[in-house]
């Protein structure tokens, strides 16, 4: 396991995930286009490495994802500047279609674990068409204990 340290740019572009992952039923990696049939190569992603992905919103652009009523999900719009926490996870680089690495994702850590849902639909249905810059984040695991006590003199 590498251990993230600073957040990492991995691209600019408008956010997508590869038609496979429908296929798949799973939520689990993105693209950004740069252009028709061009994508971010993601080439210096620290694959293995456990971080959270966020995409920040550099453009607003028009909805173009129909709903998924199964999962009562619809795109809703998104702020310019907003960032939208995509997920946590060991990051990984699918190569789903046998065209080479445009794709970006996590898997979720085994205390975590969800069969398909490895980012969140939520947020995916969110960011998704709009222009974004996409980071990885060191890895912040969720706990549930109690803030120390503060004295106050």
């Amino acid at each position: 396991m590498t251990e993230l340290r600073s957040t990492i740019v991995l691209g600019e572009g408008i956010l997508t995930w590869p038609p496979e992952e429908r296929t798949l039923g799973r939520f689990g990696s993105v693209q950004l286009v740069l252009g028709a049939d061009q994508y971010v190569s993601f080439r210096d992603a620290p694959v293995s490495s456990l971080a959270c992905m966020t995409a920040t919103v550099l453009k607003v652009r028009h909805a173009t994802l129909p709903g998924d009523f199964v999962r009562k999900l619809a795109p809703t719009l998104p702020q310019w500047g907003e960032v939208i926490e995509l997920g946590i996870g060991w990051v990984f680089q699918p190569d789903l279609a046998g065209r080479g690495v445009t794709a970006i994702g996590l898997a979720p850590p085994a205390e975590y674990w969800r069969g398909n849902e490895w980012l969140s639909p939520t947020a995916l249905y969110r960011a998704h068409n709009h222009h974004v810059r996409l980071e990885l984040h060191p890895y912040r695991a969720f706990t549930t204990e109690a803030a120390p006590a503060v004295k106050v003199a």
